[in-house]
């Protein structure tokens, strides 16, 4: 039965048959204008969701407005996506004014968050959107649906809409074959754009602040600062090669055509390490261009390769998405076939060898097809089909489930891969855990029935050495060195994500070896944690390397017996590194390899790059040290002001941001304090915090505790000998253990330590890093974000995310 909006719309042209499916029931409201959402067709021609929001808007009498609008708060939303939507969601705002189509793109930042959508719902007489299957957009549509006015669906993607879906675990034999006549009709279908009849309208007031674009600017740092102030995931950078929008779409797929792309496609398409394949997967994703457009120009060359594109293009990839529309639960392992379930789940407790997480997601297992694929998707967010098979079926093969294969499969495809999130990348995805396909005996260890595909044959079938050079390609010419001035958390984990993307990067550090506030001391048996006492995580992006750090044993949560007026239940878990806190920079340092015992006194921008002058170990004088197109300042902000001075605005920045001291007492102790407490927490006085350093994981067994002084304090104090801070801190502790009805054991030893700048100043607000644009310098750390080590960690991964940036 139709709705009363989808009889207004009685006498579509033939191309829009059967594309439009109701949400809601209900005749169309009254109000001011029809609301057009264009979430993944972002495209202002040949787009079916704009023609019928066309078509409705003169049956009723209004005009037509777009929404389109991109938010942090979409899961996997990373700075490479980031990028790569906002450059298609400008070219949708040009092609639409050009059309003369009243349209507000909105930008949604931290602390701006509103139901936006419903409040312009609520003055239109009906609302028409793109149909997208997958979680959030589905979910999203089906929410905005409870409002009065009607909302209806349109099928912009596939040939053969959605709405005549078939059976749900179809082979694309029986797809292909009950669709071949509709679809030879539908691609011999004329099409063209609605007409524009009410142009240019805009509601009088709109409840968010519509972008500018011509404020934005061509400058790549237009975007790169709207990227920056999303506060999404910034671990994975923009793709040079790969510019979003319908300009570099339309471009892309005419240079492939002038290559003979399509007369060669049955012949290339199979081989990774040569030019194949159209690389249109991520312009089709987010509906740049459209499908129809493709096949029209498929249509017209003809011949073995345009039939091969034409099945890739209209069978498997629709086939897809018709699968997609017809799950209640996307992400859950009952989406599988029943076989493909029952096998894997008979196999789970195989016993395998299985790499990290960290090993898979930075493509370091050992497996050499493997981890060349997986750089590739984290450098240039593409991978070839024909090798995502073989990469995924690696993964299924390496977790323990199906489910936690389809966790980590989609996880990390949708955040690194420019066409994740798409139902074809689903398509793809759960093709490695049999969907699409059919079992094969005799079942193997591990994975059953399920096709095998080992890497070590694809890997033969290839030329690795030419592989590898396509991976390993420059993200941009020339790709610029990386001179990185500190090697705490911060310049480390800035040094990771550039190492990620293929940078070459140098790292110095004054100190004589990795710890820095995350040092370990060892006296006597003992471990002496002396500065950050515990880490906590609170971001996604971080927190997805504290859970790969958790999953090998590096980070272990830390429950201490608390008391003291201070003490209060931690709103997050608190994790240590073990076996001291300094494993966690040892484990960052594996790769990096820093230059210790460097100090850097001098940074001197030189033409379009820099040189950094200093001192190598006891050397009396400063000498040149390396020459880099980009630096990054990471160390404590009273350091890393005199070596911006190149950039005055950033010296200033990191001038204004303060730091306060600590002064902290390494305690060892003749026997056990006897009272039920791991850790004391002070209000006021001399001590802050005292802590038994064997109620830490991995420590040993012993007596030792580790007492740190309050800021307040600490700045008193600061100069004051190290024998004085010890008498006074102990003083204060046995104050407190007496306070508990304890005592405090004999003295063996109690050695100060002076951290002059400990952490930032608790009130000053989150900047993320500093960056000095064209410049190439920038500079990150705690104080910038927060006094937190994954603050550090944030920070430096912001910094590298500018960096990757680039122009």
């Amino acid at each position: 039965m139709t709705t009363p909006a989808e009889r207004a719309l009685a006498g579509l042209p033939a191309y829009l048959e059967g594309r439009v499916r109701a949400h809601s029931g209900g005749a169309p409201t009254p109000g001011a204008f029809v609301l057009c959402w264009l979430r993944q067709s972002l495209r202002a021609v040949d787009n079916p969701a704009l023609d019928v929001a066309l078509y409705l808007a003169d049956a009723l009498g209004v005009p037509v407005f777009v929404y389109h609008a991109l938010t942090h708060r979409r899961p996997w939303a990373t700075a490479r996506s980031h990028w790569f939507l906002l450059e298609a969601h400008r070219d949708l705002s040009a092609g639409l004014a050009a059309r003369g189509i009243g349209a507000a793109f909105h930008l949604e930042l931290p602390g701006q968050e509103r139901p936006v959508l419903r409040e312009l719902a609520a003055e239109a007489c009906a609302v028409i959107a793109d149909e997208v299957p997958v979680p959030p957009l589905d979910r999203w549509l089906a929410g905005l649906a409870a409002g009065p006015a009607p909302v209806l669906g349109v099928d912009c993607h596939n040939l053969v809409p959605m709405r005549w879906a078939g059976p749900v675990h179809e082979r694309a034999t029986a797809f292909r074959d009950r669709h071949s006549l509709e679809r030879a009709r539908r691609r011999a279908l004329p099409r063209a754009d609605a007409l524009v009849r009410r142009p240019g309208f805009r509601p009088a007031t709109l409840p968010f602040a519509p972008l500018d674009w011509a404020t934005v600017g061509e400058d790549p740092e237009g975007i790169g600062a709207l990227v920056a102030a999303a506060g999404v995931d910034p671990t994975l950078g923009r793709v040079h090669d790969t510019p979003g929008g319908r300009t570099a779409a339309l471009a892309r797929w005419r240079a492939f055509l002038a290559q003979g792309g399509v007369e060669a496609y049955a012949r290339l398409r199979n081989d990774a390490d040569q030019p194949g394949v159209s690389r249109m997967s991520a312009h089709l994703h987010v509906g740049a261009v459209s499908s129809f457009e493709l096949i029209d120009a498929v249509d017209a060359i003809g011949g073995p390769g345009a039939d091969k594109f034409a099945d890739e293009l209209l069978v498997w990839r629709e086939l897809a998405w018709h699968w997609c529309a017809r799950q209640p639960a996307l992400h859950s392992v009952d989406a599988l076939p029943l076989w493909a379930r029952r096998t894997l789940l008979v196999h789970a407790r195989d016993p395998r060898t299985c790499p990290d997480g960290e090993q898979i997601e930075r493509g370091r297992t050992g497996d050499p097809l493997f981890d060349l694929a997986q750089q590739g998707l984290l450098r240039h967010g593409e991978l070839h089909n024909n090798v995502r098979m073989t990469w995924g079926k690696a993964i299924v093969g390496w977790t323990p489930d199906p489910q936690a294969a389809i966790d980590r499969l989609v996880s990390i495809n949708h955040r690194c891969a420019l066409d994740g999130r798409d139902p074809a990348s689903y398509g793809g995805l759960y093709w490695c855990l049999g969907l699409f396909d059919r079992p094969f005996t005799p079942e193997r260890p591990v994975t059953g029935a399920l096709r095998p595909r080992p890497t070590a044959d694809h890997a033969a079938r290839l030329d690795l050495a030419s592989y590898g050079a396509v991976v390993r390609r420059p993200r941009r010419a020339p790709a610029p060195r990386v001179a990185i001035v500190g090697a705490g958390p911060a310049g480390l984990a800035c040094a990771r994500v550039l190492r990620d993307h293929g940078l070459e990067v140098s790292i110095f550090d004054k100190g004589r070896g990795p710890g820095g506030r995350l040092s370990t001391r060892r006296i006597e048996g003992e471990r002496f944690d002396h500065g950050a006492q515990f880490l906590t995580t609170r971001d996604p992006a971080i927190g997805r390397w504290f859970a790969a750090w958790r999953a090998r044993g590096l980070l272990q949560p830390w429950e201490p017996r608390q008391a003291g007026p201070g003490a209060t239940l931690p709103s997050t878990p608190w994790l240590v590194p073990v076996p001291g806190m300094s494993a966690l920079i040892q484990h960052l340092c594996v790769e990096e390899e820093p230059q210790f015992s460097t100090l850097v006194d001098r940074v001197e921008r030189v033409g379009s790059g820099w040189k950094l002058y200093g001192r190598v170990g006891s050397a009396a004088e400063s000498a040149l040290l390396t020459e880099a197109e980009v630096v990054v300042i990471a160390t404590p902000a009273p350091q890393a002001a005199p070596l911006l001075a190149a950039a005055p605005q950033l010296r200033a920045a990191a001038a204004e941001r303060l730091m306060e001291p600590n002064l902290t007492v390494l305690l060892r102790l003749l026997d056990p304090v006897e009272a039920p407490v791991d850790l004391w927490r002070g209000a006021e006085g001399p001590l802050a915090w005292a802590a038994r350093c064997a109620s830490r994981p991995g420590r040993p067994a012993g007596p030792g505790w580790v007492l740190l002084s309050s800021a307040d304090w600490a700045a008193a104090h600061l100069e004051d000998p190290p024998e004085l801070v010890a008498s006074a801190l102990v003083e204060a502790f046995a104050e407190a253990l007496g306070a508990l009805g304890g005592a405090l054991p004999p003295v063996l030893e109690a050695t100060a330590h002076r951290w002059r700048y400990a952490r930032p100043h608790e009130g000053l607000a989150p900047q993320g890093c500093l960056w000095g644009g064209a410049l190439g310098i920038g500079a990150c750390g705690d104080w910038l974000e927060g006094p937190r080590v994954e603050a550090a960690l944030r920070s430096g991964a912001a910094l590298a995310g500018r960096v990757l940036d680039g122009r």
